[in-house]
């Protein structure tokens, strides 16, 4: 159910902190389940072709009992990550392990059934902050059972 919150179009702006802090950039993220509705596929930041530069995979594992998540760019850099959701905060936090003993966080935290924000912070092995993101996502449309899936 968590990751329904996840599902439409959404406008998302997000900024960068660390390394150094940028202006906000304004894109267009699309979200639909898919494979039957046990995965959510994201694609966001699409070019002037219409193709997307990022795309995610979401789902609940059962098995193990946490949600996964895996994130790809354009340019090749991709990431898996293990979260949880904590429904008396409407949190989704997931923690990535990266090579190097590199750790990233995203923390999505729903204020209603449209918005969200954001949180993106990654550590290098020694715990220091190497890159922040925030940022924040507003679902345009969706209704449950419009088939905008």
């Amino acid at each position: 159910k968590a990751l329904e919150k996840l599902v439409g179009t959404r406008n998302h702006e997000q900024m960068v902190k660390v390394p150094k802090e940028t202006r906000p950039a304004n894109f267009v993220v699309e979200g639909k389940l898919v494979l039957g509705g046990r995965f959510l596929q994201e694609m966001g930041d699409f070019d002037d072709k219409g193709k997307p530069t990022n795309t995610g995979m979401y789902t609940y594992d059962s098995n193990r009992k946490t949600y996964r998540r895996w994130f790809f760019l354009s340019g090749g850099f991709y990431t898996e990550g293990t979260g949880t959701w904590d429904e008396s905060r409407q949190t989704l936090t997931f923690t990535n392990r990266l090579p190097g003993g590199v750790t990233g966080t995203l923390t999505l935290r729903f204020s209603d059934e449209t918005t969200f924000s954001h949180s993106i912070i990654v550590r290098d092995a020694g715990g220091k902050i190497s890159y922040h993101q925030e940022g924040k996502s507003v679902r345009q449309k969706y209704t449950l059972g419009s088939g905008e899936r």
